[in-house]
């Protein structure tokens, strides 16, 4: 596989999953949101800024691209973990989010440094803030037990 056919590989990939990840995480983000779950849209906002910042900076630095990805790996397993739909959803698009920051690097890296225009970065960027602002507001929606056993106690 030559170089240009490696980078549209990763583009597909990752133009695939930004659809996969807007379609789940809606789905869930409404169906949380109908359960009574949501996070408070100043922390999500922050939170998601502060990722579009850091996939700014891997356009100099690509490996700060890899800080995101345990993160949501961890809380992805951790809601699988839990059991009930809506954590097994919620941690199927975590886990396709940290796919998501694991593929815009390899973007990055592909890139050679000092490139002059950078027109990658007014496609990933948007598309990486998209799919940061869904994982973060799933993650912080998700309850910290299991939906019915809340539901029981309430």
């Amino acid at each position: 596989m030559d170089h240009i056919e490696r980078d549209l590989f990763f583009i597909f990939i990752f133009l695939s999953l930004t659809i996969v990840i807007g379609l789940l995480g809606v789905s869930v983000l409404s169906r949380l949101s109908n359960a009574g779950f949501t996070r408070p849209a100043g922390v999500t906002a922050l939170v998601s800024g502060l990722l579009l910042v850091m996939a700014f900076l891997s356009t100099f630095m690509p490996y700060v691209a890899l800080a995101p990805i345990p993160i949501f790996v961890v809380f992805g397993i951790a809601a699988l973990l839990k059991g009930g739909t809506l954590h097994r959803d919620g941690g199927i698009v975590l886990l396709f989010v940290s796919v998501a920051w694991s593929v815009f690097t390899a973007i990055q890296l592909g890139i050679p440094p000092g490139t002059d225009i950078r027109v990658d970065l007014l496609i990933t960027l948007p598309i990486m803030a998209f799919v940061s602002f869904i994982g973060f507001s799933i993650f912080g929606a998700l309850p910290p037990e299991r939906i019915h056993e809340a539901r029981r106690a309430a």
